[in-house]
C-alpha cells in the first residue's frame, strides 16, 4: 500500500433494496488474466466504476482491504475536488453515477492517521455502494470514497486503489475486498488469485507470457501453463508486530498476506531470527515490495561478503531506509542466494544474486536489500523482488499463499 508520499457481505439484505433499479451485468464467472503496467507506485490496470461506467486506472495492492477512489469530495464537501486534487488528477465523478449509494448509515466515516497512503497527512474515507467491472465480472459492491483533507502534492498515476488484502472478519468489517465480495456473489469462479511477473531481465524478453505486459493478476483462479512443479501452500496469521515495523496505522491494521518465516540463510549460512517476537513475511508486490528482505544483521553479512562500501544514491533501487552500498560487479557470480523458509515446510525459495543486484552498467553494482526492524529478522516485505521466477497465489476461502517456481 503505503505508495503514495500520498475494512462483508452482510450488506447484501439491507441494501439490495435500497439500490436503484439498475443492476450490473451478469458475468459468465470466467478467470481473468488482469493486465498490470508497473510503475514507481507498483502496478496499475484498468476497470470501470458506476453507471454510466467511468474508466478508472487503479493501484493494484495486495496490503489494502477495499477499493479506494479518489472522488470529488474535499474536507467533507461534495463537488469540491478543486480545493484538494490538482487540475490533471484523474477522479471519479460520483454525481454521474445513477447507481452511487451512500452507506454511511450503516458504515460510518474512516479516518487513518499515521497511515501508508499519506503518512501524517489524514487518511478518510467513506462508505458507498456501485457497479464494479473488472474483466468478465461485475457486481454490487461497497468500497471506499475518497474524502481528502489536504492540498495534493503531486498527480497520481491512477485514481483508485484495488485493495486485494485477506478478509478475516467478514461480517464486522466495514471494509472487504471488492474482489472477495465479486466472488461472493458468483462473479467469480474461484477464491484464487494469481500473479505472474514478466520483469526486465527475465527470459521471456518478448513478456510473450503476460500478453506483452509487465504483470498479470489473474482473479478467479490460476493460470496451471504458468505452474512448475508443484504449489507450496502457506496458511496466513495475524502478525502484531506488522503495525509497529512495517505498515504504522492508527487505529491499527492487520489483515496482510503474511506467513512466518521458518529460516533465513545466506547460501548455507543460517540467519538469526528475532526469538522475543518470531519472524514473518509479508506479501506486497507494490513499491514496499522491491528488494530482498534481510535483517540488519544479514544485511551486515552480505556487504562483507561482498566486500561493498556506502554510496548515497539520488534514485537507489527500493524505498527502504537502510543505507545501500557498491561492489565490483565481478564479483556477483560469487556471492550467495538468499533462502528463506516459511512455516513447517521444508521447501527453501531463493533469490539469485542476479535478482538481488542491480547492475548500473558502469562497472558498478548495488545490492537491491531492504530491511526492516534492528538486529535479527523480525519481518520483510517479499515482492517484486522474491516474486522473480516464481509463481505467488492467493487463497480467499483458505486464508493461504501458494508458491511455485514459474513456467516461462
Amino acid at each position: 500500500m503505503h505508495v503514495l508520499s500520498v475494512s462483508s457481505l452482510a450488506f447484501v439484505a439491507p441494501l439490495v433494496a435500497a439500490l436503484p433499479s439498475i443492476q450490473p451485468r451478469r458475468g459468465n464467472s470466467q478467470r481473468y488474466d488482469m493486465p498490470l503496467t508497473w510503475t514507481s507506485f507498483g502496478f496499475t490496470t484498468q476497470m470501470t466504476l458506476g453507471t454510466p461506467p467511468q474508466s478508472v486506472t487503479s493501484f493494484v495492492d495486495w496490503t489494502w482491504n477495499s477499493q479506494y477512489i479518489l472522488t470529488t469530495t474535499c474536507f467533507g464537501k461534495d463537488e469540491n475536488k478543486d480545493e484538494c486534487l490538482l487540475a490533471d488528477q484523474q477522479y471519479f465523478n460520483q454525481s454521474q453515477s445513477k447507481t452511487w449509494v451512500d452507506v454511511s448509515s450503516q458504515y460510518p466515516s474512516q479516518t487513518w492517521n499515521p497511515n501508508h497512503f499519506f503518512f501524517s497527512l489524514n487518511l478518510t474515507v467513506d462508505y458507498v455502494q456501485d457497479i464494479q467491472t473488472i474483466g468478465p465480472s461485475s457486481a454490487h459492491v461497497r468500497l471506499q470514497s475518497g474524502d481528502f483533507r489536504f492540498k495534493q502534492g503531486f498527480v497520481y498515476p491512477f485514481s483508485g486503489v484495488y485493495g486485494l488484502s485477506p478478509v478475516f472478519a467478514e461480517q464486522n468489517n466495514a471494509a472487504q475486498s471488492t474482489y472477495y465480495q465479486a466472488y461472493k456473489q458468483n462473479q467469480w469462479p474461484s477464491p484464487l488469485i494469481a500473479f505472474h511477473y514478466c520483469y526486465n531481465g527475465s527470459v521471456d524478453t518478448t513478456k510473450a507470457t503476460c500478453g506483452g505486459h509487465d504483470g498479470i493478476q489473474t482473479l478467479g483462479g490460476f493460470d496451471p501453463n504458468r505452474v512448475k512443479g508443484g504449489i507450496e501452500w502457506y496458511s496466513i496469521i495475524n502478525f502484531t508486530a506488522v503495525n509497529l515495523e512495517d505498515f504504522i496505522y492508527d487505529p491499527g491494521f492487520y489483515d496482510y498476506w503474511t506467513v512466518p518465516l521458518s529460516s533465513l540463510s545466506l547460501g548455507d549460512e543460517p540467519q538469526a531470527l528475532n526469538k522475543s517476537t518470531g519472524s514473518a513475511a509479508v506479501f506486497d508486490h507494490a513499491s514496499y515490495g522491491r528488494g530482498a528482505a534481510l535483517s540488519d544483521n544479514a544485511y551486515l553479512n552480505l556487504i562483507k561478503k561482498a566486500g561493498a562500501t556506502k554510496i548515497v544514491m539520488a534514485s537507489p533501487p527500493n524505498n527502504g531506509e537502510q543505507d545501500f552500498f557498491e561492489f565490483d560487479c565481478a564479483r556477483t557470480a560469487s556471492l550467495p542466494p538468499i533462502k528463506y523458509q516459511f512455516g513447517k515446510n521444508k521447501r527453501y525459495w531463493e533469490i539469485l544474486p542476479r535478482n538481488y543486484v542491480v547492475d548500473y552498467k558502469n562497472g558498478t553494482c548495488v545490492l537491491d536489500i531492504r530491511t526492516l526492524g534492528d538486529e535479527d529478522f523480525i519481518i520483510g516485505n517479499f515482492g517484486e523482488t522474491f516474486s522473480k521466477d516464481k509463481y505467488v497465489l492467493m487463497d480467499f476461502e483458505k486464508r493461504r499463499v501458494g508458491i511455485s517456481d514459474v513456467k516461462w
